[in-house]
C-alpha cells in the first residue's frame, strides 16, 4: 500500500499491498501406552490400550484484517489513480532512495527461456521501510488540513481501517491487528485399544506365517473459534476491484464431533521355497484431517464481480482406506531378487476442497448482506440511483469428505549384484490408476478427484565394497494432481487445481569408512539443476517455478 518509488532512472515500480502477518501457535500432545503380551510355542499374543491427547490453539495479528493492509493504497504518486472522479493528489508517497540498496538478479532456470526478461529486483529492508511508514503517522487520523493528516497518502481509503484496534508491535516495527478469524482452538483426544496375534505353522508342508489383529478407535474432537459476522460490504474508494467489509462484534462458537471405527489387518506369507514366497495383506486404515481443516470459522472476501468465502469443517470425518495387496518375491541369488506388488485400495471421505454457493442469509449468517458492485455505474463505484442492490453470494471454499474412489496399481522391483565385486543396482517403477481422476475440462465448482497419484520410476547403480560406496540415483516422477487451490485463488468457479510438472532428478553420493568409527562422505543432490514447477489445470498455465540449484554436502560421521 505505501510503495511508489523510483527505481534508479528505469522506471517507477508501485506497490498496492503491506502484508504483515504475526502468528501465536502452540501445540500440545500427551500420549500414554500400555501393552501386554502372551506367548505359546509359535503363538505370540499382544494387547493394549493407547490415549493420545491433542490440542492445538492457533491466534495472530495480521493487516489483512479490517482491509489495513489498505490503509496506504493508492498505488503511489506516479499510479495517477482516481477518487470519485477526482486525480488524487498525490496517492502514496516516495520511498526515501536510501532504502534501496541495489537489486537482485533472477538466476537462470534451465528449460525456462522467460526467466531472463525478469528484471532485477530491488533489495531493501523491510523492516527499515516498515519503520518509515510508521514515523509518518496514521492516514487514517484526520483530514486535509488538521494537524494529525499525513499528506501524500489516500486517507478516503479504509476509514478507520473498516473495523479492529490498530494494533502496534514496537519490536517488529508493524502495524498489524488482531485477526478474530484467525482464532481456533481444537481439542482432539484419541482412546485406542488393540489384540494382534502372530503364529508361525505349515500349510502343504511350506512354512506360513500369519499376523492379524484388530484395533477399535475413538475419537472426541471440540472445535472452537471467534466468527465475526459479515454486516455489509462497500466498494473501496481508492481501489474500485476491492470491498471495504464491515463486521459485526465477534462471537465465540464452539462445535464438537466425535467419530469411532474398527481397523481390522490381516498379513499372510507362504514360502513355497527358500528362494519364492507369497505375500497377501488386507488391512483398514485411517488418515485423520489435519488440526487445521477443522476451524469452524468463515471469512470473507474477494474482488468486484466475484465474491469469495473461506471456512474449516469441525465436523470432517477422517478418510479410510480398505486396502489389498498380493506380492511374489523372487530371491534368485545373494542380495538379488525380484518382486511384483498389484494392489487395491478402496478410499472413503477422501478430505478435499470443495467450493458451493453461500448466499445471504445462510445457515452460516444470518445477516442480510447485498452486494453494492450490482448496482453501480461505469466508473463502477458511483451508485445508480433508485437500483436495489442484489443479495450478496459468496463462493465458499471449505474441507469436505469427497465420494468413493478406487486406487488400483502394481509396483514392480528388481535388485542385481553381480557376484562379490560390489557393483549392483535397484530399479523400481510404479503404475498407478483412479477412477476418480480429474477432468480440467470440467469448470463446474464441485469437482473431485484424489490427489497425489503419478506413475513413477527409480534406478540406483552402486558399488560398495571394503568401505567404500558410491551411488548414482535417478528418479522420475509424471505430472500430478498435488493439491487444489493456488495463490492468490478463490473466483465464482471455485478453487483452480495445482498440478506438479514431470521431473527428473539425479542425486551422486559417495563415503569411505577411514576407520571404523570415521567415515567420510560427499553428497550431490540435484546433479542436473533441474526446477520445480506447478501448473493450472492447462499445460500453459504456470503458477510456481523453484531453481533450487545444485547442493552439496561434505562432511565426516564419527561413531562413538
Amino acid at each position: 500500500d505505501f510503495l511508489g518509488y523510483n527505481v534508479g532512472a528505469d522506471g517507477i515500480l508501485g506497490s498496492h499491498v503491506m502484508v504483515v502477518t504475526q502468528a501465536l501457535n502452540r501445540t500440545l500432545v500427551n500420549q500414554a501406552k500400555i501393552e501386554g503380551q502372551w506367548k505359546e510355542e509359535n503363538l505370540t499374543v499382544k494387547f493394549g490400550g493407547q490415549y493420545l491427547q491433542d490440542h492445538f490453539k492457533n491466534d495472530g495479528y495480521d493487516s489483512f484484517w479490517g482491509n489495513q493492509w489498505q490503509i496506504y493504497s493508492g498505488y503511489g504518486p506516479d499510479s495517477h489513480n482516481f477518487y470519485g472522479g477526482n486525480p488524487l493528489t498525490p496517492a502514496g508517497v516516495h520511498m526515501p532512495g536510501d532504502l534501496f540498496t541495489g537489486t537482485i538478479k533472477i538466476r537462470d532456470i534451465p528449460g525456462w527461456t522467460t526467466v531472463a526478461s525478469i528484471p532485477g529486483l530491488p533489495k531493501f529492508s523491510r523492516a527499515a521501510a516498515y519503520d518509515y511508514i510508521g514515523s509518518l503517522g496514521t492516514p487514517t487520523s484526520g483530514t486535509p488540513g488538521d494537524p494529525g493528516f499525513i499528506p501524500g497518502f489516500n486517507w478516503s481509503c479504509c476509514g478507520n481501517g473498516s473495523g479492529g484496534t490498530i494494533y502496534k508491535d514496537t519490536k517488529l516495527g508493524d502495524l498489524v491487528v488482531h485477526d478474530g478469524n484467525n482464532f481456533q482452538q481444537v481439542l482432539e483426544d484419541t482412546y485406542s485399544f488393540y489384540v494382534s496375534a502372530a503364529a508361525q505353522t505349515h500349510l502343504g508342508g511350506m512354512p506360513f506365517n500369519i499376523n492379524a489383529g484388530i484395533r477399535y478407535d475413538y475419537t472426541d474432537v471440540e472445535s472452537a473459534g471467534l466468527f465475526s459476522p459479515l454486516h455489509d460490504m462497500v466498494i473501496d474508494a481508492a481501489d474500485h476491484t476491492a470491498y471495504d467489509m464491515h463486521y459485526d462484534p465477534s462471537q465465540e462458537i464452539r462445535v464438537p464431533s466425535s467419530y469411532q471405527y474398527l481397523l481390522p489387518n490381516l498379513d499372510l506369507v507362504l514360502m513355497v521355497t527358500d528362494e519364492l514366497q507369497f505375500r497377501f495383506d488386507a488391512s483398514r486404515t485411517l488418515t485423520r484431517p489435519t488440526l487445521s481443516q477443522l476451524t469452524p470459522n468463515t471469512s470473507y472476501g474477494g474482488r468486484t464481480g466475484s465474491l469469495v468465502a473461506n471456512s474449516g469443517n469441525p465436523t470432517l470425518q477422517p478418510f479410510l482406506s480398505d486396502n489389498l495387496d498380493v506380492s511374489a518375491e523372487w530371491y534368485y541369488a545373494p542380495n538379488s531378487y525380484v518382486s511384483i506388488n498389484p494392489y487395491l485400495k478402496s478410499v472413503t471421505n477422501f478430505v478435499v476442497n470443495g467450493t458451493t454457493s453461500l448466499t445471504f442469509p445462510s445457515a452460516v449468517d444470518s445477516n442480510v448482506v447485498t452486494d453494492p458492485y450490482t448496482c453501480v455505474g461505469p466508473d463502477h463505484f458511483t451508485p445508480i440511483p433508485g437500483c436495489t442492490p442484489s443479495v450478496a453470494v459468496f463462493a465458499l471454499t471449505q474441507p469436505k469428505n469427497g465420494p468413493k474412489a478406487n486406487v488400483y496399481g502394481i509396483e514392480l522391483a528388481w535388485q542385481h549384484m553381480f557376484g562379490d565385486s560390489g557393483f549392483g543396482y535397484q530399479v523400481n517403477g510404479t503404475i498407478v490408476q483412479s477412477d476418480k481422476n480429474y477432468d480440467p475440462n470440467n469448470l463446474t465448482s464441485s469437482a473431485f478427484a484424489v490427489t497425489g497419484l503419478a506413475d513413477s520410476f527409480n534406478a540406483v547403480a552402486f558399488y560398495d565394497k571394503e568401505g567404500f560406496e558410491f551411488r548414482v540415483a535417478a528418479n522420475w516422477r509424471d505430472t500430478y494432481l498435488d493439491h487444489f487451490g493456488q495463490s492468490q485463488n478463490g473466483t465464482a468457479f471455485g478453487i483452480e487445481p495445482t498440478y506438479v510438472n514431470t521431473a527428473w532428478a539425479i542425486d551422486v553420493s559417495t563415503s569411505y569408512d577411514i576407520t571404523d568409527n570415521l567415515n567420510a562422505y560427499f553428497e550431490v543432490n540435484n546433479l542436473l539443476d533441474q526446477a520445480y514447477s506447478t501448473r493450472g489445470r492447462f499445460s500453459d498455465q504456470v503458477v510456481d517455478i523453484v531453481s533450487y540449484g545444485r547442493r552439496f554436502t561434505l562432511g565426516l560421521h564419527y561413531k562413538m
